[in-house]
Parts: structure tokens; sequence; C-alpha cells
């Protein structure tokens, strides 16, 4: 007989489940909701970067003009 494995549980959904903890989309990194700026357009409630990755893109953007 021939087990069949179960698919393994997605990584980014399991970091975005745990409470109170958010994986930054521009660094990879799991940080607490509290590196995150606040964005009530977004489900839980803060944006996709962290405040570092933010600070770094706005000063590439300012630099850039």
């Amino acid at each position: 007989m021939v087990s069949r494995r179960q698919p393994a549980e997605d990584p980014i959904k399991a970091v975005s489940d745990a409470k109170g903890m958010k994986f930054c989309t521009s660094c990879g990194a799991r940080m607490a909701l509290s590196e995150f700026h606040k964005d009530e357009s977004k489900e839980d409630g803060h944006r996709d970067t962290c405040k570092a990755c933010r600070a770094k893109i706005n000063e590439q953007r300012k630099q850039d003009r």
C-alpha cells in the first residue's frame, strides 16, 4: 500500500498566523506588528513592508528625484 503525503504547510501563511507577528515582503524577516506601519486597508491592519524597509524605499525615491 502506498501512503500519500500530506501537502506541507504554507510557510508564509504559518508565519502570518503567528499571533502578533508578520512577515515583511521586502526583507523577508519575521517581526512584531509594532515594526509595521498601520494601514486600515490591509486585512491585519498593517503594511506589508516593515518600517525599516519602508524608510529605505522612501530614501531611494527621494534620491531618484
